[in-house]
């Protein structure tokens, strides 16, 4: 890196068939630099996984709720005990969805929609953001 560069996020998307790997190749990362956020809330899928991801260590979450995911988003951005988080995973963006929609099935009105859309762009966005 030349002097002046600045480290900024690089969003990376994965999408593929449900059972095609997505999950498992989370097992590359180095967990003492990458922190999982799980919305599918499903665990990890590799035998031995609770031994390196935990709470303890702070470096695993399981979450559908926005508003926490923006906490934890802006956690690792900033705060000093997670200087040492390289990666941030956010596993199963469409959960998030589908239970925001599943939670207001009953609303009527075009509102709702619009406020998933802004939720979702609002996670989204918020990588540009990142360090």
């Amino acid at each position: 890196m030349k002097g002046g560069d600045i480290l900024s996020a690089r969003p990376i998307l994965i999408i593929g068939q449900p059972a095609s790997g997505k999950t498992s190749s989370l097992m590359t990362l180095n967990p003492a630099e990458t922190f999982i956020i799980d919305s599918d809330m499903k665990g990890l899928n590799w035998r031995g996984w609770r031994k390196t991801y935990n709470k303890d260590k702070m470096n695993f979450v399981q979450t559908v709720e926005p508003k926490v995911i923006n906490n934890i988003f802006n956690k690792v951005n900033s705060e000093e005990k997670f200087k040492h988080i390289k990666t941030l995973v956010l596993d199963g963006l469409s959960t998030i969805m589908i239970e925001d929609e599943m939670e207001r099935m009953k609303e009527k009105g075009f509102d709702k929609w619009t406020d998933l859309a802004q939720c979702i762009y609002g996670i989204v966005s918020k990588i540009k953001d990142m360090r």
